[in-house]
This record gives C-alpha cells, structure tokens and sequence, in this order.
C-alpha cells in the first residue's frame, strides 16, 4: 500500500492542492469565509503530505526519480502552482470580510502566506533552469503540448497571488514582484495560444516530410 502510494506521488498529484485553493477562493467569494478557510487549511495540508511523499519517492525509487527529470517539464510547474494558488487563498481570507476567529489568526496567517510565497519564488528558477537544461543540453525539440498549459496557470497564478498577498498584507516588494511577473505570465500564453493555433499544420509538415525523410535514409544505406 505504502510503496504504491508513493510510485503515485508524482509532480502532476500536486494539481489537488490547485484544485482545494481555487475552489477555497470561491467560497470567500461566495460570502462562506470558515468554509474558505477550511479549504485553505486542507490545501496547506495535502500540500506538506506530497511535498513528503515526493522527497520519499525520490529517495526510495532513483529510477522513478530519474524518468522524472528527463520527461516533461510542465507537471512539476503544478508544486509552483500549488504553492501560489494556496497564497491566493490566503491573501483573499485576509482581505475579505473578518470574523473574531480570523482575526485571531490574521498573524499566523499572513506568515503562512509569505512561507508558501517564498517556496513558490524559490523553485521558478529551479524549474526554468530544469527546461533550459532539457531542451538546450538533452536537445528535447520544443513544440506545442497541451500540458503546456500547466506552465501558464501557475504563471499567472504567481502573478496574482504575489499581487493580492502584496496589497491586503502591506507587503510592497511583494506586491511589485507579482506586477512584473506578470509579463512573462502574459508572454508565456502568447507563446503558447500561438503555438497551439499552428500545431495542426505543423502537424501536417511532419507528417509529409516523413515518408521523404525515410526514403532518403533508404537510399543512403543502399549505397553505402
């Protein structure tokens, strides 16, 4: 039980934790801030038990550990999104309106919020350095795919969070990093929205260049 649970414990489970934040985000909105608040607490707390779960994994199974680091780059931007979707949350709780209880945690709160801020500045260059290392060294050729997207959400999702934490906790530096985030965040959709509108006729390139391609490779070995 315990050794599947941890062959399960893959970058892309971190995609529950997105899920609980955006969703605790709602219900705030919704005008329900203990159910928000609950949400919230779950987040932070499935995301402590896969955070352990991986670092397990990494150390019980190599092999898993390194089919991981040579596979696609975009399920690991989920722990980024993780992260920054449970700071929304977060900053959302504590810009909405309080109740005697909230208040009492606002403290605790508002440092919860900059740890999981703090986490999520800290793996953005562990992860761009992991894509250019895939596809500048291992040579991966870059074409459009659909989890691409999970790059994208948690771009922006930074973005957001850092600016709704930066304001409702009086924190500027934070608030100004999340501002110029977004650019990148607005650029990688750009890239990646152009890049999904001209998959389909890439596509077809490749697919008629193939049987040319093979010919050729046929009449080299011929005459070699």
């Amino acid at each position: 039980m315990l050794t599947q649970a941890l062959r399960a414990a893959q970058p892309g489970s971190f995609a529950v934790v997105m899920a609980t934040g955006i969703v605790s985000a709602a219900l705030l909105d919704a005008g329900r801030p203990h159910l928000s608040a609950g949400l919230l607490a779950v987040a932070a707390a499935v995301f402590a038990i896969l955070a352990a779960a991986s670092a397990l994994r990494a150390a019980a199974f190599p092999g898993l550990l390194r089919d991981d680091l040579t596979g696609p780059t975009a399920p690991y931007w989920v722990t980024m999104g993780a992260a920054s979707i449970t700071v929304l949350a977060a900053a959302q709780i504590l810009g909405g309106p309080g109740s005697p209880a909230l208040s009492a945690a606002r403290t605790g709160l508002t440092a919860a919020a900059v740890a999981f801020w703090v986490l999520a500045t800290g793996l953005i260059p562990l992860l761009a350095a992991r894509s250019a290392w895939r596809h500048l060294f291992r040579k991966q050729p870059l074409r459009y795919r659909a989890d691409l997207w999970m790059v994208v959400f948690p771009a922006g999702m930074y973005a957001t969070a850092g600016m709704r934490l930066g304001t409702v906790a009086g924190l500027p530096v934070i608030h100004a990093v999340g501002a110029v985030a977004a650019w990148p965040a607005a650029a990688a959709w750009a890239l990646t929205f152009t890049a999904m509108l001209a998959a389909p006729a890439a596509g077809r390139r490749a697919r008629a260049t193939g049987p040319a391609q093979r010919s050729r490779r046929s009449r080299r070995q011929l005459t070699s």
